[in-house]
């Protein structure tokens, strides 16, 4: 039965019919409460008198929509109409099918690989949450006006059986139409994988293999498998090799070859996995968005139309023509719907929407199935790195940092619980283990590492912000810890004779690191090697055959931030470097004992600002590097055995989500996000009351805007560059932000609803915190002065050079609600006491200074103003647990905002009425892994 226009259904008032078929009903229907269109299915009628398989329906289309990406079309609602029959909502994509836009438009290499990254990232997700797609391919994906992918269809569809005689099914062109139960072939045959078409149990990684299908067919044009059957393509793919790529293209970058191969590969075991193919691609892409490779266009046509097969070989037919040869997935075009009278030169695209829409009823389908049944086979390797073994050894989240022991039998961590930590110790084969450095008031411990004989563990001591670092050693036979140098910045290393150490150390005074050579049980001291800021070594590792001391430092030039990792000779402090790769961050190195090479906890310049960090070995001394580990964790705070066959190290896991209190109900406050990093690089408001955050549920971090409740999320920034620290004019018309697109980190404005970005101020650094002074005239944040201090400038919204406003030296510099006025955190020298200062805001002397609060968050999201600019707002740290407080500026006493048990804060930001704030809160989990088998 057909629904009319003007028919309301619940909240929703129908539009128009946009299409009908063997999969159900689709209309276009307009959300009265939302404001916005939305896609509503009705499930086949044959469906809607099985009560048990309504029920299912019901739990499952909860289950599916869980899934929050913004590549997987959105299940907005599941409800039923007043005769009894179920329907859900979600988005409407106004586009074609990838089938259709392969067609219709002469691809180049560059967007291919936008568009088959997108739905990598979407994958990435769905797998994640333990959700395998199991039916990847053109048809499936909604290829928006805008460029943007849309995945359909997560999981086959058990609600359908044979179309009904006469119906429009759109993949009757491409559904192996089968039963389903155990044991049976389930997908569409030409995008299976050697184990689905075996009708094996399958996990993420036959995903894997029908995007890389799909990625061949829209390079070539063709199929890499195919028969004149479909028992004969399932043949094809279990015993063939496709052609190589060069087979159909005149010039073929080597990475794009390997990414497809080992997508293909049979073995599910030396198949890619999904984020190791994510993370190609992205590197590809940037490479060819460079220039460094041809980026030629794949002919329209023949990847929608299908091949047309002669003796001479296969070659591409006309554009709508069908297949010969091989099995009718290839066709290109199924039957067109009827649509309503005036929907206008839309309908086209509609109906193309419409037809992989309806597949997306398979998604609530069978979602919950899929999520239970294939959570625990989620993280499966699936490359010659599967033979790494991965060992947790905690499991409280509460771990700081470890080392191993140089035989491997031991290992010890920090331990924080709240603001108290201790160092704990433990057998790698006994979970049991005991404390070996109590915790002590105001002191934190850090860079561990254990004496080459195994016999003592190294610590550091700090304390007070301000406060030198103290070196301690502790016997593991027992006794009390005895210090032994002071002026430590980094964990100690070892010369092979055992007497002698290196470290790094810092002078706030001077402004230079230096690797510094000492002698255990002595007072003499050499340097090794000195840099000035902005460049600044990190870390050291003293080589296997005691002649160099290895390091890795960071610095800024023209393009920008980078780490390189080098080595300094003991002899007379010659450098040199190791890899020249500008790496996006290094955490931790160690020397392998052969001195073949280093490993790195690091990220490298392909990868996008915020992705974890992970395990690399850098040859020795060409320099060339290869990823070990591919986690969605970060791994830091590196330790090797002796041998060099055990690995220690720490996998973090942040969370963060973004809270809102209103009218300041502090108690009443409720999340508006949901996720894993949400608003912990910036949030604010926009004029009329909705939110714009920062999230990675992209893949990258990216601006969004939503609801203040978290509903109606929208996607601003969309590409691999990192998006942060987000700022709104007063009037909404503009977001200004941190972003590293182009060389460099800079800061750019775009419209508010992410339209026309342009640049303000080209690479003044990172870490700028910008913001817009309540006239909308001014975009102010922080950057190095040309003595590279870093100070507070502004520059015209609309455009134009920068001018300095403040000569002191700050971090960041919230301005007052009035904008008027600055409010920063200053020390006159490294010696003096901090404190917080109030200057006027187009420069002059302070008209307020206050001792610095005690316990607040040296970062400087950590200061903010009160909505009525008479107090600071701060974030107050104890134990772990942030909270906010308010400090009058007539120097009255501070009080509690808010009374909060765990979590901490990661950004404050008020509505500039100051009826609403949001708080990103959240923390960071860390745990001791210990990792063998991995070279």
């Amino acid at each position: 039965m057909s629904l009319g226009p003007g028919t309301r259904i619940g909240r929703y008032e129908i539009k128009e019919l946009l299409g009908a078929g063997g999969m159900g009903e689709v209309y276009l229907a307009h959300d009265t409460e939302l404001r916005r269109p939305a896609a509503l299915k009705f499930l086949p009628a044959e469906v809607a008198t099985d009560q048990r398989r309504l029920e299912r329906f019901g739990r499952e289309a909860l289950a599916a929509s869980a899934l929050n990406h913004p590549n997987i079309v959105t299940v907005y609602d599941i409800g039923q109409t007043e005769d009894g029959r179920r329907f859900f909502a979600t988005e409407f994509v106004d586009g074609a099918t990838l089938r259709a836009h392969m067609k219709e438009h002469r691809l180049k290499l560059g967007a291919a690989l936008d568009l088959v990254t997108q739905v990598a990232a979407a994958l990435v997700e769905a797998h994640a949450q333990g959700i395998v797609h199991r039916d990847v391919k053109p048809e499936n994906v909604m290829v928006r006006r805008d460029g943007y992918v849309k995945v359909l269809d997560f999981g086959l569809a058990k609600l359908t059986g044979n179309p009904a005689a006469g119906s429009v099914d759109t993949e009757a062109a491409t559904r192996a139409l089968a039963p389903t139960g155990a044991g049976t072939v389930l997908g569409t045959v030409s995008y299976m994988s050697p184990e689905q078409s075996r009708g094996e149990e399958v996990d993420a990684r036959t995903d894997v293999w029908s995007l890389g299908v799909v990625l061949y067919e829209m390079l070539t044009g063709h199929l890499p498998f195919r028969g004149k059957s479909p028992s004969h393509t399932i043949v094809a793919i279990q015993d063939e090799e496709p052609p190589p790529l060069l087979h159909y293209l005149p010039e073929v970058p080597d990475l794009l070859q390997e990414i497809v191969s080992d997508a293909l590969a049979k073995d599910r075991e030396a198949r890619l996995t999904t984020r190791q193919m994510l993370a190609k691609l992205q590197r590809l892409k940037r490479r060819v968005e460079a220039g460094a490779h041809l980026d030629h266009s794949v002919p329209p046509g023949p990847a929608g139309a299908g091949l047309e097969v002669t003796g001479g070989g296969a070659t591409a037919s006309h554009a709508g023509t069908t297949a010969t040869g091989a099995h009718p997935t290839q066709v290109g075009a199924a039957a067109t719907l009827p649509t309503s009278p005036g929907v206008g030169a839309a309908a086209g695209t509609r109906r193309a929407w419409v037809f992989a829409a309806l597949g997306t009823i398979s998604l609530v389908a069978l979602g919950l199935l899929a999520y239970r049944y294939l959570w625990d086979n989620r993280a499966a390797p699936a490359d010659a790195r599967a033979q790494m073994k991965i060992k947790r050894l905690t499991d409280s989240g509460r771990a700081r940092e470890a080392v191993v022991s140089p035989d491997g039998r031991l290992v010890a961590y920090v331990f924080a619980e709240g603001a108290r930590q201790s160092i704990h110790l433990r057998q790698v084969v006994d979970p049991s283990d005991k404390e070996v450095v109590p915790p002590a008031p105001e002191q934190l411990y850090s860079e561990l590492a254990f004496s080459p004989d195994g016999n003592y563990l190294y610590y550091l001591v700090s304390g007070a912000a301000g406060a030198v670092n103290e070196l301690y050693r502790v016997s593991l036979l027992g006794g009390a810890a005895r210090r032994i140098n002071r002026g430590v910045d980094s964990a100690v290393t070892f010369a092979p004779d055992s007497r002698n150490y290196a470290f790094v150390r810092l002078d706030p005074k001077t402004k230079e690191t230096a690797i510094v050579v000492a002698e255990l049980d002595s007072d003499g001291e050499r340097v090794l090697a000195v840099r000035k800021q902005p460049e600044e070594f990190r870390s050291v590792a003293w080589s296997p055959d005691g002649q160099t001391v290895a390091y890795f430092f960071f610095g800024t030039d023209a393009a920008g931030y980078y780490m390189h990792v080098g080595e300094a000779r003991v002899s007379d402090g010659r450098e040199s470097i190791i890899s020249a790769a500008r790496w996006r961050s290094i955490l931790g190195l160690a020397w392998l004992p052969d001195r073949s090479g280093l490993l790195l906890s690091a990220r490298d310049r392909a990868s996008a600002p915020g992705t974890p960090a992970q395990v690399w070995e850098v040859a020795y001394p060409s320099g060339e590097s290869r990823q070990l580990t591919n986690d969605s964790n970060q791994f830091d705070s590196l330790s090797l055995t002796a041998d060099g066959k055990t690995l220690v190290a720490m996998r973090g896991e942040l969370r963060s989500n973004v809270w809102v209190v209103t009218g300041g109900d502090y108690a009443g406050a409720r999340q508006a996000t949901s996720g894993r990093e949400n608003g912990n690089m910036g949030c604010a408001w926009l004029p009329d009351g909705r939110l714009v955050y920062t999230s990675r549920a992209s893949g990258y971090f990216d601006i969004w805007a939503a609801n203040a409740d978290g509903s109606d999320a929208r996607q601003l920034t969309i590409g691999t560059d990192a998006n942060m620290y987000p700022a709104v004019s007063p009037d909404g018309r503009y977001i200004v932000f941190e972003t590293n697109r182009g060389v460099g980190w800079s800061i750019w404005r775009m419209n508010a609803d992410g339209g026309s970005p342009r640049e303000l101020v080209h690479n003044p650094g990172q870490y700028t915190y910008p913001q817009v002074s309540a006239d909308g005239r001014w975009a102010y944040y922080a950057a190095p002065d040309a003595s590279g201090k870093k100070v507070m400038w502004r520059v015209p919204l609309e455009g134009g050079a920068p001018e300095q406003v403040m000569r002191k030296e700050t971090g960041s510099a919230p301005l007052s609600p009035d904008g008027s006025l600055l409010l920063y955190r200053y020390r006159e020298n490294p010696d003096a006491p901090e404190r917080v200062e109030v200057a006027p805001s187009a420069g002059g002397e302070p008209v307020h200074v206050l001792d610095c609060p005690k316990d607040i968050n040296p970062e400087p999201y950590a200061l903010s103003w009160s909505p009525d600019g008479r107090a600071f707002v701060y974030v107050r740290e104890k134990e772990n647990v942030s909270n906010l407080w308010a400090q009058p500026l007539d120097g009255g006493r501070p009080h509690a905002l808010t009374d909060w048990k765990s979590d901490r804060v990661f950004w404050v930001a008020w509505s500039r009425d100051g009826r609403q704030l949001a708080v990103a809160r959240g923390d960071t989990f860390y745990d001791v892994m210990l990792i063998k088998d991995f070279r």
